[in-house]
């Protein structure tokens, strides 16, 4: 296992989510990585989920291990190649390709750079804690992953169960040090930090689910610091109380999510906050030429405190994508079913029709190409 540690009294993480990569690898989502990587030049990469697109027709519940190999080397290359020590959690689309979490994990192991942490169990690699450690060799900090689950192949639901959260209580108690939480799904707390509008208001995006008929926004300040929401949060739906067990003892500083791939921001809850990062991947849809990767620079005096930016792909190269008609497409995206009929009923049908036609064409060309 690779040993983590302050160096020179700072530790910095990067956060990559939602790559959410197809068969045909984006050159534009392994550059963005590249240039990320030697811009920052992180300690620790934690990947927190839907690495890949299991429903891709190419991927869906085959079980294919050789497929998925393929997929996730590509992707990974950037970060064997630069040789820096990364993590692994999972989303809601990774099992849909039919090879479970646990078998996926076991192929992150056969890579370079790997580092598995203490697990909860064998069975769920994406629930994990990491030490990191100070000079004299203590535990200085520690990182926290959960595996959210999701609609995932196999009738997985969303949520983080009552029996990884008693795992956590039962790591608390032997070392409180300061500590992160990274998962795919965000709590269903992020709702607490934006607010609630009528559907007039600029900005403002619909809510789905329990929750369908509501419009949001993201309150000002959170703009003013470069912060953005243009897709309605979607949350934990089976919520065994999470909040309430990481905040109950404020050594947990945040919960870092991705999911929604067109959400970025810094939030702050009862005293603990709230993060979420865009998609990093160009093979989906995602904020244009503000997909990107999250940074987090820690500090070995002062533990309790850190800082977080973004990195982007206009922040890191004035260059365009390399398939920059795809990328303005899957940014102009409906982000689910339920946009998509809100887009329908404001722009009219004739828009909606293009847009699902170009997605039948792009699934059967992917069908196609399975064949």
């Amino acid at each position: 296992m690779n040993k983590l540690s302050f160096k020179n009294n700072r530790f910095k993480i990067m956060q990559i989510a939602d790559a959410q990569e197809l068969p045909a690898v984006s050159p534009d989502t392994v550059k963005l990585i590249r240039l990320a990587i030697a811009a920052e030049q992180p300690d620790l990469i934690v990947f927190t989920g839907d690495q890949i697109y299991g429903i891709h027709p190419y991927l869906w519940g085959a079980g294919d291990e050789m497929r998925v190999k393929r997929v996730l080397t590509e992707l990974l290359r950037p970060v064997t190649e630069a040789g820096v020590p990364f993590a692994v959690t999972f989303g809601n689309h990774d099992a849909e390709s039919g090879v479970p979490n646990a078998r996926q994990a076991q192929l992150f192991a056969a890579m370079p750079g790997y580092t598995a942490g203490d697990r909860r169990c064998d069975e769920d690699p994406g629930t994990f804690r990491l030490s990191i450690l100070n000079e004299d060799g203590a535990e200085a900090f520690c990182v926290y992953a959960f595996d959210t689950h999701g609609a995932a192949f196999g009738g997985e639901r969303s949520g983080i169960s009552e029996a990884q959260l008693e795992w956590f209580r039962a790591t608390r108690k032997e070392n409180k040090t300061p500590a992160l939480v990274f998962q795919h799904i965000p709590a269903p707390e992020y709702y607490n930090v934006i607010k609630e509008t009528n559907k007039n208001t600029r900005d403002a995006v619909e809510a789905f689910g329990r929750r369908k008929g509501k419009f949001y926004t993201l309150p000002q300040p959170l703009k003013d610091t470069g912060g953005f929401m243009r897709e309605s949060p979607s949350v934990i739906s089976e919520d065994a109380g999470e909040f309430d067990t990481l905040s109950a003892d404020g050594s947990v500083l945040a919960i870092v999510a991705g999911h929604d791939h067109n959400n970025s921001f810094v939030a702050e809850h009862r005293g603990m906050k709230l993060i979420y990062t865009q998609c990093a991947g160009f093979h989906v849809y995602g904020p244009h030429l503000k997909r990107g990767v999250r940074i987090f620079t820690l500090d070995e005096n002062n533990p309790g405190e850190f800082t977080t930016y973004t990195r982007t792909w206009e922040s890191l190269t004035a260059e365009k994508p390399a398939r920059p008609l795809l990328e303005m497409f899957l940014s102009h995206t409906p982000s689910s079913v339920g946009q998509a009929v809100a887009l329908a009923k404001r722009y009219g049908i004739p828009m909606f029709a293009g847009v699902a036609a170009a997605g039948v064409a792009v699934y059967c060309a992917a069908k196609k190409k399975k064949r």
